[in-house]
């Protein structure tokens, strides 16, 4: 139903399957299919099983989830595992515009002069001009492509193309120009500007971009071109390719054509050779370095010239000694295309020569598109004296064919053309010698071209309009869809109509599809050629693919608008009338904007046919709240509202701004922004109401909305845990500062054999935020392996149902990083295989198939076939050769012939994961019981008597290697080969005790280890008392006779409590405590008493890198935060510094914004364009630099989210852009820097705050 969506919101999807039949497309009825949505990391967010129908259509609605990831989600139509169609959809945070911005802009030139003739229009959505809204405008230039026409598809190039080696004169200079304005009372700003030609070789596109603005600080762009010919003829040539033999004759190919792309016949066109000799200047830079410049010496050594014609002319020069040569083509006085070659070799046997591509023949229309009736005449240039031409025509297969006998240089083959063969038809050429001797007669030519077909003949007349032109909020509103097909009207049409805010739209310039386009969807060439004479001759392809391939609130105000929506109206499967009429009627939501109506017919036939209108939505007297997103405990704003009068009186009233009234007056047809200040006191839904009211208290507007306030602050998360056997004593204390959110508790968790941590671990596997093929593994991997001990753990707030969910959702995410190698890559959509992610997802992908969850097709067989070839690769490290072999161990065929003996011989090469891996794979073959003996012994002899390893492991960071994942793998080796080993027992309590520092990989590995121990014990029931200050507390009885106790942390703050647990004093009870909450910025906590708090969260860094903030204007100049203007837009640039020697993968950074900021979606269409980073930013060869690095990045209502996966330096820094829309003074929160494979990796900006005035 549109383009883009918030996370809460419900996606509208229609379906429409067809299959063709000669001109016509047949509907594709009662199948199943499979509509399924899947978010940016590839994870399955909704899916419906459908059934076509009598059009072959289907519908549903996905709801994208509060707090679901931001990005491009795709829209999926399956038949089992096949992909039949997709669409791409965004779900962004964002605020609809409550305007819209039109530039239109024209260009005329006279003799050498240019101008630009332009207009800026601007309206809010409900109708009325902005008058007096500020206008900046950009105007730039940048080349435009020649437009396509017969010697631009044959080649021929028509601008000078750049020389391999870098020099000053390729350099072109940039032109912009910039400006301000007011719009008049109508809304609009004319404006002309005159449009420099000077050094333009082509063809120049100008972009003129205006921002708009009013009182309320928002912004809205848009932006139209104009493209302006430096000439009425352009002089094009081809030359030969590469390089010649000296002493040869250079064929070129010359022809002109005017700024629409037609040929210009009769015009004389020369082509000048020149001999290129380069010397170099050196000179010395600013800081002593030498800097050489190169420079190009040219000497004309021939030309030759051609009268033009439709095609391309033909006359030769003569390259004398080696070196490199430039090709100038020129009309009237005026230089145009030119090329670059190579001579090479002396002066040789002087001979007459055909330019040649290999084996590619040329092949040329007489038109660059066709209707359908109409005759294509291609033209195919033969180097050979007679040959058989035999051409096929094809649409994503063979549609034709024929053959014929020719004879002379030229060929023509005429192809009619019909109306089945829009979008476009392929025809393929393949050329051979007839009377060829010796190796001549094995020779061959191909060629292709494609062949645009206007499909606009099977189109449908659409029309749609609502029964006025502007309604009131909650009016009732009837929209008609008249359908037509070759002038009269069509029944039982099948339509989808959709009705949208307009601004919304605009976000992304979403207009109604056409479904024509998508069931005739262009087809790729895909030829091979295979000649029996000398087999398999090679792969000949072309390919071109178009496209991308409110609740209610309380009703003391009984008229309040609360109801805003995107889409008010979605009806994907209305049906025409006798009369070719479909007719809907609804209630309009509370909005005041504008609606877009968008219908989208089809017929059985496969005709269809689009229409978009409009409607508006407003009030005489209307009402406009401005507040910010969101807000932080502490922050002191501006709450305001605009006032519009539409009507044609005056008025004279107040504003309810909350719980404050202000006195307003406005002329007719007026605004006005007013406004007062608020705080933000605690946390939670603040619900604003913004009225308007006549002097007599009469309510003519108002309008309710939800303000979310958040705590500002570190998040602390201290945990504890450990066993005993009689008593377990806690002193307990919370900061005195501490925020708390609702009902929030400290939550003790106690079982035998320490099995609540783990629960706890495994809910943190659950619940972590990214998905790489590590992570999607991790937390897959534990729920397959040990379902089992799951409510043992203190995992037992999920049912079976979910856990089996779960790890379905985790292997389809698996398989949509598939390479075409077999091997997974490390994030959805990549191309290179990760060695380590594939032999760590294959357990995962294996135990879900034994588990009987279905898994796609060939994923489990090709992941095991790329892992048997690397396994065998000796380039392959011995440590990575020893998980996978790990990982096909455990598969049915077990370990290929021989690997084992060849890992056995380099085991003293690996590290002690290693040699735990090879432990595991070699004790599922009893044949190598000698040698799992050995290793066992040499895995305990790591061990001292305490059960810790007696020296720290080395750590393979590449693969996310940690001490605490060898220690996992060794206890797991041991527990499979030595069960009994005493040592085991101390290194599985050890494991249990590891605390708050998680990572997916390290945690996973633990939970593996501690299952795989606590498979064989006996599930017991505890039995404890627990007082606080000795006071009995209540006991949850857990599954498996685990038992959790509760604190609120409120009883908590500013006290020092005793918490004590009695066991009976012969089990061993292991124990969990965990708690949530946060410390206002600044708190001095964070440094005394709570210090091991804070370094339990890594507040200190001290293991990875620290993160620094700067805020500046878009080019980098400096910004004082203590008085920012209210709409101006900055940059918030953060720099991540990595110690010597620190790993730096894996990087994730968030940045809490603070709420007067508003984040800027550049790539939005109605968004303004990132200016750029000018070099007076203090970080601007950092920010330059580490753009490429970029991994992934997520812009919120409230923060930004940046992940890297590997870090190319010891410094990267990252910006993004945002503008001041609200004026107060706003808390700052730190930002954060994090290590997602590192414990006690994350260190925080300071925090600090902003005002802006």
């Amino acid at each position: 139903d549109r383009g883009i969506y918030r996370p809460g919101s419900t996606i509208g999807i229609k379906a429409t399957a067809m299959r063709p039949e000669g001109a016509e497309l047949r509907p594709v009825k009662g199948q199943a299919r499979h509509l399924r949505l899947r978010d940016p990391k590839g994870e399955t967010i909704c899916e419906h099983a459908v059934t076509t129908n009598d059009m072959g259509s289907a519908a549903a609605d996905c709801h994208v989830p509060h707090g679901a990831s931001l990005g491009l989600y795709r829209v999926e139509v399956r038949r089992g595992d096949a992909v039949e169609g997709h669409s791409l959809v965004r779900v962004a945070d964002f605020e609809p515009p409550r305007f819209k911005v039109d530039v239109d802009a024209k260009a005329t030139r006279a003799e050498d002069r240019a101008s630009l003739s332009a207009s800026v229009d601007a309206k809010y959505l409900f109708g009325s001009p902005m008058s007096g809204g500020n206008v900046r405008w950009s105007l730039e230039r940048r080349p435009a492509p020649f437009p396509n026409g017969p010697l631009t598809a044959a080649g021929l190039s028509f601008r000078p193309e750049p020389s391999w080696i870098y020099d000053e004169e390729q350099v072109e200079a940039k032109w912009s120009r910039v400006g301000e304005g007011m719009l008049d009372e109508a809304g609009r700003l004319s404006l002309t500007q005159a449009l420099p030609m000077d050094g333009a070789d082509g063809p120049q596109r100008f972009v003129l971009e205006a921002d708009v603005s009013d009182a309320s600080y928002r912004h809205v762009a848009n932006r139209a071109e104009v493209v302006v010919d430096a000439a009425p003829v352009y002089a094009g040539l081809r030359g030969p390719s590469g390089w010649v033999r000296s002493g040869g004759d250079v064929s070129v190919e010359l022809g002109a054509i005017d700024g629409e792309g037609r040929s210009v016949i009769g015009k004389t066109v020369t082509a000048t050779l020149f001999e290129v000799t380069w010397r170099y200047l050196e000179r010395l830079g600013p800081g002593g370095a030498i800097h050489t410049e190169w420079r190009r010496q040219e000497v004309e050594r021939g030309r030759c010239s051609v009268v033009s014609a439709e095609r391309a002319e033909r006359c030769d020069l003569r390259a004398l000694s080696g070196g490199d040569y430039r090709l100038v083509a020129s009309v009237d006085g005026r230089s145009g295309g030119s090329s670059w070659f190579w001579v090479w070799g002396d002066d040789g046997e002087k001979r007459k020569t055909t330019p040649s591509r290999g084996p590619v023949v040329q092949v040329v229309a007489d038109k660059g598109r066709y209707q359908a009736g109409e005759t294509a005449k291609l033209l195919v240039r033969s180097p050979y004296p007679a040959a058989t031409m035999v051409t096929t025509f094809e649409m994503g297969g063979l549609v034709g064919h024929e053959s014929q006998r020719i004879t002379g240089p030229v060929g023509l083959v005429n192809v009619p053309i019909r109306a089945e063969h829009a979008p476009h038809l392929h025809a393929s050429i393949t050329l051979l010698p007839m009377g060829a001797v010796g190796r001549d007669r094995a020779s061959y030519r191909v060629g292709a071209i494609r062949l645009p077909v206007d499909g606009k003949s099977a189109a449908l007349a659409v029309k749609v309009a609502s029964d006025r032109p502007s309604y009131r909020p909650r009016d009732e509103a009837t929209v008609t869809v008249e359908v037509q097909a070759d002038g009269k009207p069509l029944p039982h049409a099948e339509v989808a109509l959709a009705v949208v805010d307009e601004g919304v739209l605009r976000l992304t310039g979403f207009h109604a599809p056409n479904p024509g386009d998508a069931l005739r969807p262009p087809m790729a060439l895909d030829f091979v050629a295979f000649d029996s004479r000398e087999g398999l001759l090679g792969l000949f392809e072309r390919s071109h693919v178009a496209g991308d391939g409110g609740g209610e609130g309380d009703d003391s105000l009984p008229h309040a608008r609360r109801r805003f929506v995107e889409t008010a109206l979605w009806r994907p499967m209305l049906r025409t009338d006798a009369a070719g009429k479909a007719q809907v009627r609804f209630t309009l939501p509370d909005n005041l904007t504008e609606f877009r109506m968008m219908a989208v017919a089809v017929d059985p036939a496969g005709r269809s046919g689009n229409e978009e209108a409009s409607f508006l939505v407003k009030k005489d007297l209307m009402v406009d709240p401005i507040l910010p997103r969101f807000a932080h405990v502490g922050d002191r704003f501006e709450l305001a509202a605009m006032v519009h009068n539409g009507s044609d009186q005056p008025f004279d009233g107040s504003v309810q701004l909350d719980t404050v009234q202000v006195p307003v007056s406005l002329p007719a047809g007026a605004r006005k922004r007013v406004a007062t200040t608020t705080d933000a006191r605690s946390p939670g839904l603040r619900e604003i109401t913004v009225a308007l009211r006549d002097a007599a208290g009469e309510v003519k507007d108002a309008a309710k909305r939800r303000l979310p306030v958040q705590q500002p602050g570190y998040a602390v998360h201290p945990s504890l845990a450990g066993a005993f056997r009689e008593e377990l004593k806690i002193d307990l204390t919370l900061p005195a500062s501490a925020m708390l959110e609702p009902e929030e508790s400290l939550t003790l968790k106690l079982g035998e054999h320490l099995w609540p941590e783990l629960g706890t671990r495994l809910e943190y596997l659950l619940d972590y935020p990214h998905g790489c093929v590590e992570q999607t593994t991790s937390s897959t991997l534990p729920l397959v392996a040990g379902r089992e001990i799951l409510p043992r753990i203190g995992l037992d707030r999920h049912d079976a149902r979910f856990f089996t969910d779960r790890i379905k959702a985790g292997v389809d995410r698996l398989a949509t990083m598939r390479t075409s190698s077999g091997g997974l890559a490390y994030w959805p959509g990549d191309s290179d295989p990760s060695i380590f992610g594939t032999a760590y997802a294959i357990r995962a992908v294996s135990a879900a198939h034994d588990a009987g969850i279905p898994l796609s097709p060939g994923l489990l067989e090709g992941m095991t076939s790329y892992l048997e070839a690397r396994l065998r690769e000796e380039s392959t490290s011995i440590e990575l050769r020893a998980v996978i072999a790990e990982s096909l161990a455990a598969m049915p065929q077990g370990l290929p012939p021989g690997i084992a003996d060849a890992l056995w011989d380099r085991r003293g090469d690996m590290s002690a994961f290693a040699r735990a891996s090879l432990t595991l794979a070699l004790a599922r073959d009893a044949a190598q019981a000698d040698r799992v003996r050995t290793l066992s012994d040499d895995l305990v002899a790591l061990l001292d008597d305490q059960g810790k390893l007696r020296e720290e492991p080395a750590v393979h960071h590449e693969y996310y290697g940690s001490p605490q994942r060898t220690e996992s793998q060794i206890a797991r080796a041991l527990t499979a080969t030595r069960p009994d080993e005493p040592r085991l027992l101390l290194l599985a309590s050890r494991l249990a005790e590891v605390t708050g520092r998680y990572t997916t990989q390290a945690t996973a590995f633990t939970l593996l280890a501690l299952a795989d121990y606590l498979q064989g014990l006996p599930a017991e029931g505890v039995t404890i008392a627990a007082t606080l200050d000795g006071e009995p507390l209540a006991q949850r009885r857990m599954a498996s006779g685990a038992v959790e106790v509760s604190i609120p942390l409120a009883e908590l703050v500013g006290k020092k409590r005793r918490l004590r647990v009695k066991g009976d004093g012969k089990t061993a009870l292991g124990y969990a405590l965990a708690a949530r909450y946060r410390l206002p910025l600044g708190d001095e906590s964070l440094r005394g008493e709570a210090r091991a708090v804070a370094e339990l969260e890594g507040a200190s860094g001290k293991a990875g890198p620290h993160v620094y903030r700067m805020i500046t204007t878009p080019a980098g100049d400096p910004v004082d935060p203590s008085k920012v203007a209210a709409g101006e837009l900055l940059r918030v640039a953060l720099l991540v510094d990595f110690p010597s020697g620190a790993e730096r993968r894996y990087l994730a950074l968030t940045d809490p914004l603070p709420a007067g900021l508003e984040p800027v979606q550049t790539d939005l269409a109605s968004v303004t364009n990132d200016p750029g980073i000018g070099d007076q930013h203090p970080l601007a060869d950092h920010l330059r630099w580490s753009l490429h690095q970029i991994s992934h990045l997520e812009l919120h209502d409230d923060r930004m989210q940046l992940y890297v996966d590997d870090v190319g330096s010891s410094v990267i820094a990252a910006s993004y852009l945002v503008r001041a829309t609200t004026p107060g003074t706003f808390a700052t929160p730190p930002a954060m820097a994090e290590l997602m494979y590192q414990a006690g990796s994350t260190s925080f900006t300071e925090g600090s705050e902003i005002t802006i005035q």
